[in-house]
């Protein structure tokens, strides 16, 4: 029987690519219908985000992957390389269903650029979690395009104009691309708060209509150039709102929140349809 230096200088020997050949075989959601935990509102549970591993101190790896923080030449340098990791998990199990893997140094090394490589391949019926760092408008819409719905954090400074006061003291709002400003951008949203169809469109254009999970004010989802979701208008720091789903409505609109149960925010997409 071979020791456990015999099977290490064996997986050396052996290189990558059988290893991602495998992963890409046995790796895969396990959590079934009764799994508690495992759904919500239908949508498989899942949650993308990265974290970085020790590699040996090789130049191979340093020169693959690098150092976080000083440079290789540096002396004041860690001991090891660094390995940057972005899963897709599945929550109720943790099993991993996806992963991309790069350096900490250089150019597309970031959790952002790994996590692009992953978002084309997202299942239609999972919910995907993810982080405030995570959150730009285009992987936004990239990641809902193909069906997947996700429900990210974003960062305090991103503007979310009301469109409507819902009966639970959330409201929803609508998601336009930073490329459309000034009166076009006003036109969009006044054309969303009317209820207007905004035109279905697919990537690269900017856009993507949602709606926040309200089960029994849900309407059927349709691709554009907005993204509608919910949250507080009392401006109260709910979970996802001390994340950075802020609010700024008028006193009128407090009172009403102040008569309903405040619910909980959330910021989702419901798959958009590409036309055309």
């Amino acid at each position: 029987m071979p020791g456990s230096g015999g099977i290490t200088q064996a997986r050396q020997r052996l290189r990558s690519e059988p290893v991602q050949g495998l992963f890409a075989e046995v790796a895969a959601t396990v959590a079934e219908q009764l799994t508690a935990g495992a759904f919500l509102g239908g949508r498989r549970l899942m949650a993308i985000g990265g974290f970085e591993w020790d590699a040996p101190d090789t130049p191979e790896n340093a020169a693959a992957f690098g150092f976080a923080g000083p440079g290789a030449d540096d002396a004041a340098r860690p001991a090891y390389p660094k390995v940057r990791v972005v899963t897709v998990s599945e929550c109720a199990s943790h099993a991993v269903a996806d992963a991309a893997m790069g350096g900490v140094a250089g150019k597309g090394a970031g959790e952002q650029s790994l996590a692009r490589k992953l978002y084309r391949r997202l299942e239609e019926d999972w919910l995907l979690i993810a982080d405030r760092n995570l959150f730009n408008w285009a992987d936004w819409r990239t990641a809902a395009y193909p069906g997947a719905a996700p429900l990210w954090r974003v960062k305090a400074d991103l503007t979310l104009p009301v469109l409507e006061i819902l009966p639970d003291g959330s409201y929803s709002s609508v998601l336009v691309s930073p490329k459309i400003r000034g009166k076009a951008r006003q036109a969009l949203i006044e054309a969303a708060r009317a209820g207007e169809d905004l035109g279905r469109t697919s990537p690269p254009r900017p856009g993507g209509r949602v709606r926040g999970p309200r089960p029994r004010r849900r309407r059927e989802g349709r691709g554009d150039r907005a993204g509608h979701h919910d949250h507080r208008d009392d401006g109260s720091p709910g979970p996802v709102a001390r994340a950075g789903l802020p609010s700024a409505v008028g006193a009128r609109d407090r009172e009403q929140a102040a008569q309903n149960p405040p619910a909980r925010p959330l910021l989702r997409s419901r798959g958009l349809q590409a036309v055309g």
